[in-house]
């Protein structure tokens, strides 16, 4: 049976690989061994490059749109838009009466490309007021509810994660 992580937790991954490199000047190889350890205890392995690769290419956009100061606060409001959200607009239950939101997939639905897709998608809706920013203040390491996910996010990155097996 496959155990493949869901699409919005890997974006959600990426896009904090990339503010945890901006704002706490950590390696983005560090922030994806960390990423990419914490979900291969509950999914199939994701090679921390590519968690390394999406999170480059979320800043790549970033600096070809002259982000700047608003660079994490973009990553931001896409990791609250990931989580509050379906990609239908619909709001995300994280928990179900039959299961969970961060229950595998049986297909891997998740690709670097997909998740710059989706966050050029949602600064373009921004700028248009099609998609919600996240509320001033806002950040995952405070919502309730996220159980393991919640504490992978949670955990600090060690330059040493770079090297560590595992």
């Amino acid at each position: 049976m496959s155990n493949f992580c869901p699409e919005w937790v890997f974006s959600i991954c990426s896009a904090n690989s990339a503010i945890e490199f901006l704002s706490q000047e950590t390696l983005i190889e560090s922030c994806a061994k960390k990423y990419s350890s914490g979900l291969s205890t509950n999914y199939s392995l994701i090679e921390p490059d590519l968690i390394a690769l999406s999170a480059q290419e979320l800043l790549l956009f970033l600096s070809e749109i002259d982000a700047g100061d608003s660079a994490v606060t973009l990553l931001n409001d896409y990791i609250f838009n990931r989580l509050k959200f379906e990609a239908t607009r619909k709001p995300r239950k994280i928990k179900g009466m039959f299961g969970s939101a961060l229950d595998p997939t049986k297909t891997q639905e998740y690709s670097a490309e997909k998740c710059t897709k989706l966050f050029r998608a949602m600064v373009f809706g921004l700028r248009s007021k099609a998609n919600p920013s996240a509320p001033s203040g806002w950040n995952i390491s405070q919502e309730q509810n996220l159980d393991w996910f919640g504490e992978l996010l949670k955990q600090k990155t060690s330059v040493f994660d770079t090297f560590l097996d595992g």
